[in-house]
């Protein structure tokens, strides 16, 4: 959900999308991991991909509260959000539900990087 340092997002608002929501994912039982982007003012629902954009970036040094240094990073996009995204349908107003899965090993370089001659064997810890 866009949130700004002007208001809060108004939530009862968005409740019937989100029991809409809600709903069509219990009726789905083999996407254990979802994730759900809310715009302000939703027009419907898009199954969508997850977007993987280009960021130009840059590191601000700063202070916690305690005076301890921090770092922020900002981004500024390089280019816009692709058709089918879930950034692009939070843009246009549609509520984005993207599946998603927790390994992200890129399997085809892993074993490219096995095969490769000066990779080390994996030595067996002793007990």
């Amino acid at each position: 959900m866009p949130v700004n340092d002007n208001r809060e997002p108004n939530f009862a608002e968005l409740e019937p999308c989100v029991v809409e929501v809600i709903d069509l994912l219990l009726a789905e039982k083999k996407m254990p991991l979802i994730n759900v982007n809310l715009p302000e003012k939703p027009e419907g629902i898009r199954w969508t991909r997850q977007s993987v954009r280009q960021y130009d970036g840059k590191v601000v040094p700063s202070k916690d509260p305690m005076g301890r240094a921090i770092f922020w990073f900002t981004i500024t996009p390089l280019e816009g959000a692709e058709e089918g995204t879930d950034r692009w349908a939070v843009e246009n107003n549609w509520v984005s539900v993207t599946p998603l899965r927790l390994d992200l090993t890129d399997e085809k370089d892993l074993a490219r990087a096995l095969s490769l001659s000066q990779t080390p064997p994996v030595k067996a810890k002793k007990t």
